[in-house]
């Protein structure tokens, strides 16, 4: 997310991308069976993009004075969000139900109620997942300007993030959804974990916190995938994800501050479009008989960098541009 205050000096920009690359190689099935790179790599991306986005939201909210000022900062913060959720929402909601209809062999009629149902409950599509649970916390965390409340929130949402993992796969169509998907119940702890550590730590956690952190999380993983415990998967994820973000903001940038909002716009481009050409070039993968491999991974992030270059360099002071890749 955008943050002009903080001087852009830091390498969490680069991770941005990084983690941005990453949420390309999952929905493009990459290396797949491979994993250590998907448990301890990929598993981290979207829980840093919900660290970040909730530490500059965080470091906002406690520079706030009164309750009004609280509603301001949080409402700011969800339209920047709701024009570019809503118009890439209606897009992948007809791409997913579409891409049903094709690989699923779904009915126009199925297709579109399984994507309602999906939407209603978890995501339009496209990974949007992530700005509907930041969209629902902002309405939540609206009620009360008070820090218990954010930090009941917070101990309720670790709690909750175990929930799947107790109940299992589910029947119905319905009950995998809200069981199986990512939604606001179940992964909140991030964002709200990283409006918290903004708060208490303006200035970013210390350098050796933060890396103690890591190595804690890291270790306490590799002891529950040894012992094939899965319960506590989402809060293991977050405390590598706290502790790796410490560490990058934490640690001056090697590169340009110019370069730094390069890195920030590629990785807003990158998220809110790689589900798009996903798609296309699976299909031209399928109309070709080409055996889906990592080559798509491959072409899609090429493509895609290409095309964040060019948009970034060339059309992001066009409103329709700053409209669909706000964040």
């Amino acid at each position: 997310m955008m943050d002009k205050a903080r001087g852009n000096m830091s390498l969490v920009d680069l991770g941005k991308l990084f983690f941005a690359v990453c949420v390309v190689a999952i929905h493009t099935n990459a290396f797949h069976g491979n994993k250590i790179i998907h448990s301890y790599i990929f598993a981290l991306a979207v829980p840093f993009f919900f660290i970040a986005s909730g530490f500059f939201l965080g470091r906002k909210i406690g520079m706030t004075k009164d309750k009004e000022e609280y509603r301001e900062c949080l409402k700011g913060y969800g339209r920047k969000l709701l024009v570019p959720y809503l118009i890439w929402g209606i897009w992948y909601f007809f791409v997913e139900s579409a891409a049903n209809m094709i690989v699923e062999h779904m009915s126009l009629t199925e297709a579109l109620k399984h994507q309602f149902f999906s939407w209603v409950i978890a995501s339009p599509g496209g990974g949007f997942w992530y700005i509907q649970v930041i969209l629902i916390l902002i309405v939540v965390l609206m009620i009360t300007d008070k820090k218990w409340f954010r930090l009941g929130l917070l101990i309720v949402s670790v709690g909750l993030s175990v929930i799947p993992y107790l109940v299992g796969k589910q029947e119905g169509e319905i009950a995998q959804l809200f069981f199986d998907s990512h939604t606001v119940l179940w992964d909140s702890l991030y964002f709200l974990a990283g409006i918290a550590i903004g708060e208490k730590w303006k200035k970013g956690l210390p350098r050796i916190g933060s890396a103690a952190l890591f190595v804690f999380g890291l270790s306490l993983k590799i002891a529950l995938d040894v012992a094939g415990v899965k319960m506590f998967t989402r809060i293991v994820h977050m405390i590598m994800a706290i502790g790796l973000f410490g560490l990058l903001y934490s640690v001056k940038a090697f590169y340009s501050d110019e370069m730094s909002i390069k890195f920030r716009r590629w990785s807003i481009i990158i998220y809110f479009t790689h589900q798009t050409l996903k798609y296309a070039v699976q299909m031209a993968f399928k109309l070709l008989h080409i055996p889906e491999s990592d080559l798509i991974f491959v072409i899609s992030i090429v493509i895609l960098f290409i095309y964040a270059v060019i948009i970034e360099q060339f059309a992001m002071d066009k409103k329709v541009f700053k409209v669909l890749y706000s964040g």
